[in-house]
């Protein structure tokens, strides 16, 4: 074999190699960047903030449905210490919906959650905890212990931004 050939096919395959790694690279190191101005994120979040607390959870439950699960709401009282039920393969959620404007959900809150997952024998990581502020250094401490899922607002902006904009009308 030439040495011209043999230069060129091997300039080839190096040049096939680097265009599989900036295609590779680019396809796992690719971000995925927010759909939601900021503009109409703070609209989103002033919204959530402003429901009372039946319609938040009504709102968690739908965003929950639209990420796949199956979403049962309780009753508005007497809840049993979740205010929604999830089901996802073969897996049982609880879910505590916290609509507040300024105050954090402290650990109390995270362990209500706990006594009704352990009360019917469910695992706490099967716990998730969303609101509208922000958690207690006490109740992040707390949730990681235990291994609560804890979503504040910004992710739930995060959430919502990720769904196609018919998808987030239906929501909001």
């Amino acid at each position: 074999m030439n040495t011209s050939v043999l230069t060129i096919t091997v300039l080839s395959i190096i040049l096939i190699a680097c265009i599989l790694l900036y295609k590779i690279s680019s396809f796992v190191f690719k971000r995925k960047k927010s759909s939601l101005s900021h503009k109409e994120s703070l609209k989103i979040k002033n919204k959530l903030k402003s429901m009372t607390p039946r319609q938040y959870e009504i709102f968690c439950s739908n965003l929950f449905a639209l990420m796949g699960y199956k979403v049962l709401i309780t009753k508005e009282s007497n809840d049993g210490g979740k205010d929604i039920v999830l089901r996802k393969l073969n897996k049982v959620y609880y879910v505590e919906c916290k609509c507040f404007t300024n105050s954090q959900v402290s650990r109390p809150i995270a362990q209500k959650l706990v006594g009704a997952l352990v009360g019917d024998k469910l695992p706490p990581r099967n716990g998730i905890i969303i609101t509208t502020t922000a958690y207690s250094k006490g109740c992040i401490e707390y949730s990681k212990s235990v291994g609560l899922k804890l979503i504040d607002l910004n992710e739930t902006i995060n959430i919502v931004s990720s769904f196609d904009p018919k998808k987030r009308k239906q929501l909001i």
